[in-house]
C-alpha cells in the first residue's frame, strides 16, 4: 500500500497529460472505427462488394509493389556494395607499389582515377601505421577523415554515405588500407521513380479492377436486389402471387426456389383464410337473416296472442254483459232466455243429452224461421201454424222460454187467422234466437248445473 503511495507521488504532471492525451487518442480511434463501421454497414450490397473488391485489389498490389521496390532496393544496396568492394580492391591493387616504394604522389594519382565515378565524394590511403599516404576529394572540396582505419574490412552506411574501409596486402603482408565514400542520392532517386512507377502502375490497376468489379459484382449484387425489390413489392401491396424469375443454379438459384416456395405456402394460407372470412361473413349474414326472421315471427306471434288476449278479452266482456243482462231480465220478472232447469227436467238432468239437443235446436231453427217468414209472405195460415207450433216445441223443450213465447203467440195468431202481426213476430223470434245463442255462448254449465246432473257429478 506504501509502494502505491509512493509511486504515486512520484508521477509527474508530464506523466498525467501524456497518459490522458494517449486515452484521449485511443477513444478518438474507437469513435473514428465505429463510424466506418456504421457507414459500411449502411452501404448496398453492390456498393460493399465494390469497396471490398477494390480493397482487397489494392492491397494486394500494395503489397506487390512493395515487395518489388524493396526487392529492387535490396538489390541495388548489394550492387553499389560490390561495386564499392570492387572499386577498393583495383584501387588499392594500384595503390600497392606507391605504398612499398613510399611514393605519395603515385597514389594520389591512383585515386584521382575516382573522378570517372560521380559518387566517389572522397577516397584516403591509410599506412600501415593509420596515417593519411594520400588522399581525394571530388570537385576540390576538402572534408574531414576518419583519423584511424579500422582493422577488417568494414562497409558502413550513415548520412546518405556509403563508406568502405579495406585492407592492401601484398603478398600476405598488410600495406594499408583504402577507404572510399558514395554518395547514395542517386539510388534515392532512382527508389523514388521506382515507387512512382509502381503507384501509376498500381493505380491504374486499382481503376481496371474498380471497373471490373462494378460489372462483376452485378452477379451477386443484382440477384440480391431482385430478392429485395420482390421482397418490398409483396410487403406493400399484400400481392403472394408475384415470383422471381430464376435464372441460374448457384445458392441464389435455390435461395430464390426457396423464396418462391414461400410465397406459394403464404399465397395458399391467405386463400384459405380469405376463403374462410368469406364462409364466415355468409354464415354471419345468414344468421343475421334467421334472427331477423325469427324477431319477426315473434313479434308477429306477440301481436297475435295480444290480438288474442284482446279478443278474449271483448268476448269475456260481452258474456259479461249478456250474463248481466239475463240476471236482470230475471229480477225484471221476464221469462228467462234459457231455463236450464227446464231444460234439464225434459233430458232427465242429462247434460250430455240437452248440449246435444241444444247443438240439434241451434243448427235447425234459423231454416225454420226462414219457411215461417215465407209462409206468412204467402198467406198460408196452415203451414204458418204448423211451423210456429213446431218452433214453440223446439224451444219448450231446450229450456228457451222467451223464444218459446214468441212462437206461442204466433201460432195463436194463425190459428185464429190472424196473419198481419205475423212478420212482427217473425223478427221477434229472430231477435229472442240471437239473444238466446248468446247467453249459451256464455253459460257455464259447469256452475249452473244441478247437484243431481251427470256433469256435477
Amino acid at each position: 500500500m506504501l509502494r502505491r503511495q509512493k509511486r504515486k507521488a512520484e508521477i509527474s504532471p508530464g506523466e498525467v497529460l501524456g497518459r490522458a492525451r494517449s486515452s484521449a487518442a485511443i477513444l478518438l480511434k474507437r469513435r473514428r472505427v465505429e463510424r466506418f463501421d456504421r457507414w459500411f454497414r449502411d452501404l448496398s450490397v453492390r456498393h460493399k462488394l465494390t469497396v471490398l473488391i477494390t480493397t482487397v485489389t489494392s492491397a494486394a498490389l500494395l503489397l506487390l509493389g512493395a515487395a518489388m521496390v524493396l526487392f529492387d532496393v535490396a538489390e541495388l544496396n548489394q550492387s553499389l556494395e560490390n561495386e564499392l568492394r570492387t572499386n577498393a580492391a583495383l584501387t588499392g591493387y594500384h595503390c600497392a607499389a606507391a605504398l612499398l616504394g613510399n611514393r605519395p604522389g603515385e597514389a594520389a594519382e591512383a585515386l584521382a582515377m575516382q573522378s570517372v565515378n560521380a559518387r566517389i565524394v572522397s577516397a584516403c590511403i591509410y599506412t600501415r601505421g593509420g596515417a593519411i599516404f594520400a588522399r581525394y576529394f571530388r570537385g576540390r572540396v576538402v572534408e574531414d577523415l576518419p583519423d584511424t582505419p579500422p582493422l577488417d574490412q568494414t562497409i558502413g552506411v550513415a548520412e546518405g554515405f556509403q563508406t568502405i574501409f579495406s585492407p592492401i596486402e601484398f603478398q600476405g603482408e598488410r600495406l594499408g588500407t583504402v577507404y572510399l565514400k558514395s554518395e547514395m542520392s542517386g539510388i534515392r532517386s532512382r527508389m523514388w521513380g521506382y515507387a512512382l512507377a509502381v503507384a501509376i502502375v498500381m493505380a491504374l490497376c486499382v481503376g481496371v479492377a474498380l471497373l471490373l468489379s462494378s460489372r462483376l459484382q452485378r452477379t451477386i449484387s443484382d440477384p440480391i436486389a431482385e430478392l429485395t425489390a420482390l421482397a418490398k413489392t409483396v410487403a406493400e401491396k399484400r400481392d403472394y402471387s408475384l415470383r422471381i424469375d430464376k435464372q441460374r443454379n448457384d445458392e441464389f438459384g435455390v435461395l430464390m426456389d426457396e423464396f418462391n416456395g414461400m410465397l406459394a405456402q403464404i399465397q395458399e394460407r391467405d386463400d384459405a383464410l380469405r376463403k374462410h372470412h368469406l364462409l364466415l361473413e355468409e354464415r354471419v349474414e345468414a344468421r343475421t337473416m334467421e334472427l331477423q326472421e325469427e324477431v319477426l315471427r315473434r313479434k308477429r306471434a306477440q301481436e297475435e296472442l295480444q290480438q288474442e288476449i284482446r279478443e278474449r278479452q271483448a268476448t269475456e266482456e260481452e258474456r259479461h254483459r249478456a250474463k248481466e243482462a239475463v240476471e236482470a231480465a230475471v229480477e225484471d220478472g221476464e221469462e228467462a232466455v234459457f231455463d236450464v232447469e227446464a231444460a234439464l227436467w225434459v233430458t232427465d238432468n242429462r247434460v250430455d243429452m240437452l248440449r246435444r239437443l241444444l247443438d240439434v235446436f241451434l243448427s235447425s231453427i234459423p231454416g225454420r224461421i226462414e219457411e215461417l217468414g215465407k209462409a206468412l209472405e204467402a198467406g198460408d195460415q196452415e203451414e204458418t201454424h204448423r211451423l210456429a207450433h213446431s218452433v214453440k216445441g223446439a224451444g219448450a223443450s231446450v229450456g228457451a222460454k222467451r223464444f218459446a213465447q214468441r212462437a206461442a203467440r204466433l201460432e195463436a195468431l194463425a190459428k185464429a187467422g190472424d196473419l198481419e202481426p205475423g212478420a212482427a213476430l217473425v223478427g221477434q223470434l229472430r231477435a229472442k234466437f240471437a239473444e238466446l245463442r248468446q247467453v249459451l255462448d256464455v253459460f257455464d254449465w259447469k256452475d249452473d248445473a244441478p247437484a243431481d246432473s251427470p256433469q256435477s257429478s
